[in-house]
């Protein structure tokens, strides 16, 4: 193997045996003859993946996640200008920087394959290494990660393509005598230029390597709350595990399937004998007991005061005399009781009115057994409920009226609750033993109460009933079948009236 080098002038190191040894010569480069010129730049930073780096677009966030591969084109970086587009390799320096755990980082020439760690980070942070790698397709490389991380890469220099090295120029001739100068020859024809030569042939591209297997995934000791992924080893008992399936949740290592034990934990092995105790070492020369110093004489004590006389108690007072009761005075006497006044006289009683004439119950045909009685200034007769509770709740006073005679329907209805609904008159024939009479067609009249508490509307039918049509008031719009025999009641009042009206013509 033989590394040639010359220098130009940008300082380049020709380092194609390097490049050729490592793999990373692409086709084009390897097409070349067998050369690559190394040329070092200003070092720059050319990818960022953090969020606060300030790069952008296909150079910058977001970071990369777990098992991901992403090509950058190094060449075409905005901050690293000047490297041309017909770069055959990068020196690079790759920076991962990352929260957990990165089991490695791959780099290589994108459309390449390659199964090589350019860097491992296993307990995470900030970790660098420098590598050439080739420029793949577009002159783009491809970095892989194993776990999220953010990828920092910066351009030391690049390899580019040159022509052979010049060989060693051999040594002069010794120089012969100097002839007279002849006369000038014409200028003969240019010659023609020679064919170029035939390019080689490409080398025939070696074959796929196998697959890697996955790789282990770790996760620390194991938790009862995480679910763990396939592929995911934990730390348990002093031994490790791989988990089988995903997701794996809550499943006890050891005493499940979905773990297999990677690593058991050793046997704890044999106690050492204990070790010979020492010698004790002899003891120290007891110290003098120092001279105790003299007590302090004791102080006089003082004298005590004599105790003061006791001063005489003073005499009581003398209690003085009660003082005497006073009289009780006398009733006075009870006042006379005043005369009754008269009586006064009854006046006269008035004369009896003139009895009204009886309305007429004749007019209309009443159903066995349901009398109804004339009510209202207009001579309409109403319903009434026969004794007993049986009958209440098939017949109401207020549920219908029969047209005496001819005679043409009002309705008004008074509203307390607020509430809109529509009415309708129908006629109908009644029923003693049902709840609702079936009605004789479409209703007499029709309106819609207004929702606002203490109003009151009015309706007149268009055309008069005959005599004896008996009229139900009811709730709803219905035009047919059976209606109830009563009006509904809470929250209205109403008033009825069917006035006399000529037959029709």
């Amino acid at each position: 193997m033989r590394l040639s080098t010359t220098v130009e002038p940008r300082t380049k190191l020709v380092a194609v045996c390097v490049l050729a040894h490592l793999g990373l010569l692409t086709p084009a480069a390897k097409s070349d003859p067998a050369q690559l010129s190394f040329v070092s730049i200003q070092p720059c930073r050319a990818v960022d993946t953090r969020t606060a780096s300030g790069f952008s677009g296909a150079f910058g966030p977001p970071s990369m996640a777990g098992s991901e591969t992403r090509d950058f084109q190094i060449w075409n970086s905005p901050s690293c200008s000047g490297i041309p587009s017909n770069t055959q390799a990068y020196s690079l320096n790759i920076t991962a920087v990352s929260a957990g755990p990165l089991y490695y980082l791959s780099a290589w020439g994108t459309g390449g394959s390659t199964l090589a760690s350019t860097l491992n980070a296993p307990d995470g942070g900030v970790v660098a290494n420098a590598a050439v790698v080739s420029a793949g397709t577009d002159g783009k490389i491809s970095i892989f990660v194993t776990n999220e991380t953010d990828v920092v890469i910066d351009v030391t220099g690049y390899y580019i393509a040159t022509t052979g090295i010049t060989g060693a120029t051999g040594p002069a001739g010794t120089s012969g005598a100097t002839g007279p100068t002849g006369a000038a020859g014409a200028a003969g024809p240019t010659g023609a230029t020679g064919p170029v030569g035939m390019a080689g042939l490409m080398g025939a591209t070696g074959a796929t390597g196998a697959t890697g297997l996955t790789g282990l995934t770790y996760q620390g000791t194991w938790s009862s709350g995480t679910s763990y992924a396939l592929n995911d080893s934990v730390f348990y008992n002093g031994s490790s595990y791989i988990s089988l399936t995903a997701p794996n949740l809550n499943s006890t290592p050891g005493d499940s399937p979905n773990w297999s034990l990677l690593a058991q934990q050793g046997s704890a092995g044999a106690t050492g004998a204990m070790g010979v105790t020492g010698a004790t070492g002899p003891s120290g020369v007891t110290g003098a007991t120092g001279v105790t110093g003299a007590t302090g004489a004791t102080g006089a004590t003082g004298v005590t005061g004599a105790t003061g006389a006791t001063g005489t108690t003073g005499a009581t007072g003398v209690t003085g005399a009660t003082g005497a009761t006073g009289m009780t005075g006398s009733a006075g006497a009870t006042g006379a009781t005043g005369s009754s006044g008269t009586n006064g006289t009854n006046g006269a009683t008035g004369a009896t009115g003139p009895t009204g004439s009886s309305g007429s119950d004749t007019v209309g045909a009443s159903p066995s057994g349901i009398p109804y009685a004339v009510s209202g200034s207009s001579g309409a007769a109403a319903w009434m409920s026969p004794a007993g509770p049986a009958q209440q709740t098939t017949l109401l006073a207020s549920a219908a009226v029969i047209a005496p005679t001819w005679c043409t329907p009002s309705l008004t209805v008074w509203s307390w609750t607020g509430t809109s609904t529509t009415w309708s008159l129908f006629a109908v024939t009644p029923s003693t033993t049902s709840t609702t009479w079936a009605a004789s067609g479409s209703a007499i009249l029709q309106f819609t109460t207004t929702s606002t508490a203490g109003n009151s509307n009015s309706a007149t039918a268009s055309n008069p009933v005959s005599p004896g049509t008996i009229m139900v008031l009811t709730s709803g719009s219905s035009t047919s079948g059976a209606v109830p025999n009563s009006d509904g009641g809470g929250g209205l009042m109403k008033a009825f009236s069917c006035n006399y009206a000529a037959p029709p013509s």
